[in-house]
């Protein structure tokens, strides 16, 4: 029984019912492919032995790359109390789990520290300093570190280039990082086969397919021969560029056709791939395929296998793939737990992930830290309170730390549905005891938060508290807080917080003046809401589909239908386009009028205009 198994594992981990945080730390490691760049994910250069003693560097690159820069500095300064010289490659182990964080001030203050123990950067160090940066913030600081480096008077490498690329390409700035490539071909830096990837993965996840395949065939006019890692990640960046199989394939048949060994490692991308967007049917194909190469499958291959058919709702298969794995004498791993979990999220099977926790739990094997977040995910969806805060326990007991950014984000939100708001905010502040930094992405996410639960005040506390944890607010942030005002269905604060972004000179776009007309809809205040529509214009922005849609669904959402069915004509003879959201409000009013015909004749009117409804409306 489930509920036994629970109970069980909850006296295990709290047997005095406390509920108590601790302060210890803790990592994890997963397996993965090698990085599209050519780089050694950093998951592969610090797995959990590096926690031993004898891996000093290792366990406090581990803390950094956590976010947790007390503990860090903590360990740091042991180690060289104890006599411990920090070489240049254990600063760039530090400077490189900084850049594998995202945490650009991190990185900076790393390199002072190197230069105050009177060690000398090298183009190396400034060049993980750059790529912190274009991780996280996007072409301008990964610029401005660039220049300084050049400044610097060190010789430009061609990692350095890359970086600078890397952020253009991240920041979907496909033109600037084409002319960087230039730029770097005329100062006589011959690109790598990791230039030429980062260059293929952008167009790739682009959709541009064709752009992509122009840059593999420039590798030839630079004589430049890729590897059989670099067609292997190249499976996989197609795979996420149109979510069909094809690209994969033909990456596949490239790295036939170049004469390079197929290693295993190329069979596991594909199944990767195919798990994602191909069938279980063309999984289980590749693994025979796989078999016949002369390659056997292990739990990481066992594990794509079970995901696709988890993903597709298949329970049985599952349990039949799964029951073929541990014959074959294959060891379960909490990873293979884990693909199943979060496949069965994906298809809706939440009753038999539950049961596959449990599963899980009877096998006594270690917990990680992906796995409990998606395990929180699960229980706060279906509102398991006691579940959310059992696994809470089990994480910190288990001494695990949510590795990145998105990790923490994703408990925040899961704690804050299944717990609630100060809950939620109660364990961040845990993590900040902690020493962790969180990067941008969080705050956003906490901001944000205070549209279940908080206040407006709050949030803009929580952005003013930005710079003591070494981050700038930007618009993004200001925009989490317009938000705020729209979720609380406080339209007048929202104009108090546009007038101070303008008095602190951020930029005011149309995705913020749409907030505001967002906030005044929630509201009910539909004429103020098109007084700010009709001002667009003068403002020097033409109504985006978002702005239209805001007018026609809280038009509707008043009762006031016959006016929201009139602006949607508007917006079709505009030549916006039409979307699902701009008959989500018609129709859910018709339906909450009882006036069935209407709603339906709206799903026939979307039909006819292309617009396939969505599964919530035929519910």
């Amino acid at each position: 029984g489930g509920a036994e198994v629970r109970e069980a594992r909850r006296q295990e981990w709290d047997p005095n019912g406390a509920g108590h945080w601790h302060e210890e730390e803790g990592e994890e490691d997963e397996w993965e492919l090698p990085s599209f760049d050519g780089h050694t994910p950093y998951t592969e250069m610090w797995p959990s032995e590096v926690q031993e003693e004898e891996d000093v560097v290792g366990a406090i690159a581990t803390l950094i790359y956590q976010g947790t820069t007390i503990a860090a500095d903590t360990r740091l300064s042991e180690a060289r109390a104890r006599g411990l010289e920090l070489q240049d490659e254990d600063w760039l182990s530090l400077l490189s789990a900084s850049a594998n964080a995202m945490r650009p001030d991190e990185a900076e203050r790393l390199l002072q520290l190197m230069t105050d123990a009177g060690a000398t950067p090298s183009v190396r160090h400034y060049a993980q300093v750059i790529l912190a940066y274009a991780r996280a913030q996007g072409p301008e600081g990964a610029v401005q570190w660039f220049e300084r480096t050049s400044a610097s008077g060190l010789e430009l490498s061609i990692e350095t280039y890359n970086n600078v690329i890397r952020a253009f390409v991240r920041s979907g700035k496909l033109t600037q990082a084409e002319q960087w490539f230039d730029r770097m071909v005329q100062a006589g830096v011959a690109p790598e086969c990791s230039t030429f990837g980062i260059l293929i993965r952008g167009f790739a996840q682009r959709g541009e397919i064709e752009e992509a395949y122009d840059w593999l065939a420039r590798m030839d006019e630079f004589r430049v021969k890729p590897t059989e890692d670099f067609f292997t990640s190249l499976i996989w960046a197609f795979s996420t560029a149109d979510n069909t199989t094809s690209g994969p394939l033909n990456a596949f048949h490239l790295l036939e056709q170049s004469g390079l060994p197929v290693s295993k490692a190329a069979f596991d991308a594909m199944l990767q791939a195919l798990s994602k967007n191909g069938s279980p049917e063309q999984v289980v194909e590749w693994l025979e395929r796989m078999e016949l190469a002369g390659f056997v499958p292990d739990a990481v291959s066992y594990g794509f296998v079970l995901a696709a058919f988890a993903k597709a709702g298949a329970v049985e298969k599952v349990d039949e793939w799964f029951l073929r794995m541990t014959e074959a004498g294959v060891e379960e791993t909490s990873t293979v737990y884990l693909r199943i979990l979060r496949g069965l999220k994906t298809s809706g099977k939440w009753s038999e992930a539950m049961e596959w926790i449990d599963k899980f739990e009877a096998t006594g094997l270690p917990p990680r830290t992906s796995f409990a977040v998606n395990a929180i995910h699960l229980y706060a969806e279906r509102r398991m309170e006691e579940e959310v805060n059992r696994w809470l326990l089990i994480m910190n007991a288990a001494e695990l730390v949510p590795r990145n950014d998105y990790e923490l984000t994703q408990v925040i939100s899961s704690v804050a549905k299944g717990l609630g708001f100060n809950r939620a905010m109660s364990w961040f502040q845990t993590m900040l005891r902690r020493g962790r930094r969180p990067g941008a992405v969080v705050w956003r996410c906490i901001i944000s938060a205070h549209g279940n639960g908080g206040t407006v005040e709050e949030a803009v506390q929580w952005l003013e508290r930005m710079p003591d944890y070494g981050l700038n607010s930007t618009q993004m942030e200001w925009i989490r807080v317009l938000g705020v005002c729209a979720s609380n269905r406080e339209p007048d604060k929202a104009v108090e917080v546009l007038e101070r972004m303008r008095a602190e000179g951020e930029e005011l776009d149309l995705v913020a003046y749409n907030s505001v007309i967002g906030a005044f809809s929630k509201a009910g205040r539909m004429d103020e809401a098109i007084q700010w529509f009709d001002k667009l214009p003068s403002l020097g922005f033409e109504p985006d589909r978002i702005a239209w849609n805001t007018i026609i669904n809280g038009l509707a959402s008043v009762g006031r239908v016959y006016e929201a069915s009139m602006w949607r004509g508007e917006m079709e003879s505009s030549g916006i386009a039409l979307g699902v959201d701009s008959y989500t409000g018609l129709v859910k009013q018709c339906l909450e009028d009882r006036e069935v015909n209407a709603a339906d004749a709206w799903l026939q009117h979307m039909e006819s205009r292309g617009v396939t409804p969505s599964r919530a409306m035929y519910r």
